[in-house]
C-alpha cells in the first residue's frame, strides 16, 4: 500500500511539473522582442557569430554597422597542425593583414575611384546602405571603423546545452512568479553562456553576471563565504527584480534590456541625448554614435539569441 500510494505521488509530481513547463513556454513572444525591420542586418550578423562561425573564423568588419561584412578568415584547415599558441600568432597576423587590406581598399574608395576588385566591390555593396559618397570611406579610415569579431558557435553551441538545466526555472520565476515576458531569460546565453562560475575581469559573476554592489541591491548575499551570484535561484529572483524595475523606470523593453548593460541612468542619459526613445534610430544613428560598442549591439544580441533559442 505504501509502495502504491508513493508511486502514485511521483507520478503526480511528474504531471506537475509537465503541466508547469507546459504553462511556461506556451507563453507568447512580445511584440516589442520580435525584430524591427531597421535591425534585421545587424541581428542578423550576430547570429552568424552564435551560429555560423567558430573560433577558428574570423569576420572583418564595420564597428559601427557590423553588418557590413567586409571578408571572412577561415583558420581551420591550419588549426589542425598548429599548436594552440602558434594558431594564436598566426590569426593575429592574418587579422592585422586583413585590416591593412580594407584599410588600403577604404582608401582607395575614399580617393574617389571606382572599385578595382572583389574585396573594394564588397565593400560598396556592404556599405551602400549608408548612402551614396565617399564620406562612409574615410570615416572608416579616420574614426578606426574596421573591426575583427571571432565566431562563436562552439562556444553558444555549450552554452545551449547548459541553458537545459536551468532554462524552465528561469521561465518559471520570470513568467509565473514575476509576470514578465519569457524572452528576458535568453539574456544569459549574451552574458555569461549559462556558465554559473563564469567570473568577469571587472569583478561580476554568475549567470546573470552581477556586479557585488548591484547583487546586494538585489537580496543575494556577497562576501567571503557566500556568493549568492552564483547560486541560479537566488540571481534569477535578483534578475527578474531589476528587470522588473528597468522596465517601470524606461517605458520600454528594448531599452531595459540595454540597461542591463549600461545602467538605467546611463540609458535615460543616452536617451535624452539622442533625442529618442526608439532603439533602432539610436543604435542604427548614422550621426554621432551615443552608445558604445557592447551598449549599441546589446539588444540586437539578444534579439538574435531570442531567436536563435526560439
Amino acid at each position: 500500500m505504501k509502495d502504491m500510494l508513493r508511486r502514485f505521488i511521483v507520478i503526480l509530481s511528474v504531471f506537475g511539473v509537465l503541466f508547469l513547463a507546459s504553462s511556461v513556454w506556451s507563453a507568447p513572444r512580445q511584440n516589442e522582442f520580435t525584430v524591427p525591420e531597421g535591425l534585421r542586418g545587424r541581428v542578423d550578423f550576430w547570429i552568424d557569430i552564435f551560429t555560423r562561425y567558430g573560433k577558428d573564423q574570423a569576420v572583418i568588419h564595420h564597428r559601427d554597422f557590423p553588418q557590413a561584412v567586409f571578408e571572412v578568415l577561415d583558420f581551420s584547415k591550419v588549426a589542425l597542425v598548429l599548436d594552440e599558441k602558434v594558431l594564436y600568432n598566426f590569426k593575429k597576423k592574418e587579422k592585422a593583414k586583413a585590416i591593412e587590406k580594407v584599410k588600403k581598399a577604404a582608401k582607395h574608395l575614399a580617393d574617389g575611384g571606382s572599385p578595382r576588385n572583389t574585396l573594394e566591390k564588397r565593400m560598396v555593396q556592404e556599405m551602400n546602405f549608408l548612402g551614396v559618397g565617399t564620406d562612409k570611406y574615410k570615416n572608416l579610415l579616420e574614426e578606426d571603423m574596421i573591426r575583427s569579431q571571432t565566431g562563436i558557435r562552439e562556444k553558444y553551441r555549450e552554452a545551449l546545452i547548459r541553458s537545459g538545466r536551468y532554462m524552465h526555472i528561469l521561465e518559471d520565476i520570470f513568467v509565473n512568479q514575476y509576470r514578465l515576458p519569457k524572452e528576458l531569460t535568453r539574456l544569459p546565453f549574451i552574458e555569461s553562456s549559462f556558465n554559473y562560475k563564469a567570473y568577469s575581469h571587472v569583478g561580476a559573476a554568475g549567470i546573470w553576471q552581477f556586479m557585488p554592489r548591484t547583487a546586494r541591491s538585489f537580496g543575494m548575499d556577497v562576501n567571503s563565504k557566500v556568493d549568492e551570484r552564483r547560486d541560479i535561484i537566488s540571481a534569477t529572483h535578483g534578475a527578474a527584480k531589476y528587470m522588473r524595475n528597468a522596465y517601470k523606470s524606461l517605458g520600454k523593453w528594448p531599452l531595459a534590456i540595454t540597461s542591463y548593460n549600461h545602467g538605467v541612468t546611463g540609458v535615460k542619459r543616452k536617451v535624452k541625448k539622442a533625442g529618442t526613445a526608439d532603439i533602432v534610430k539610436i543604435v542604427e544613428s548614422k550621426g554621432e554614435r551615443v552608445l558604445g560598442f557592447a551598449s549599441n549591439n546589446f539588444y540586437p544580441e539578444f534579439l538574435a539569441a531570442v531567436e536563435v533559442y526560439d
